[in-house]
């Protein structure tokens, strides 16, 4: 008997494990859409003001993913550092990056008790206007979506780039 159903249990397990895999992709891919990355960006030379979360793991993956990957100007700042004179500019500092956190308390359902969730959402926030484009997706993989949101705003650029 074990010998029929070891090959099935290892058949779920890999089919389970690619699934999620494949889910958790799906989930954190931005779309191009002018709800959620400004449909101008890139045609004026701005430096984005990317907030600091707050918190020591999440914001060494912001920096890092914005070093690493963003092609145009930011600057990394502290949430307060946003009403000071250095950054007064709304030409210069057009548009302000901050990832949000959103709190899903645990519940019951059917199935059982469904633990607590933090995930996390991108609000992008054009100064000039106060247009925020949010990340229509919400998921716990922060680090996925920003670099996603960042691939978006440097296909913009280039897109917008004046020839």
């Amino acid at each position: 008997m074990k010998q029929i159903l070891k090959p099935f249990f290892s058949v779920f397990l890999f089919s389970t494990v690619f699934l999620s895999a494949g889910f958790a992709q799906r989930a954190t891919k931005v779309p191009d859409d002018p709800k959620v990355v400004p449909p101008d960006f890139g045609k004026t030379k701005t430096t984005i003001l990317v907030v600091n979360y707050g918190k020591k793991g999440v914001d060494k993956y912001l920096e890092k993913d914005f070093s690493k990957e963003y092609k145009g100007e930011y600057i990394i700042i502290e949430k307060e550092d946003l009403d000071s004179k250095a950054y007064k500019d709304v030409n210069k500092y057009r548009y302000i990056f901050k990832l949000v956190e959103d709190y899903v308390p645990g519940r019951f359902t059917a199935g059982g008790r469904v633990g607590p969730e933090i995930n996390y959402y991108i609000n992008f926030t054009d100064r000039t206007n106060f247009m925020v484009y949010k990340t229509l997706i919400s998921t716990n993989f922060f680090s996925k979506v920003v670099k996603s949101y960042i691939e978006r705003l440097n296909e913009k650029i280039a897109a917008n780039e004046p020839k």
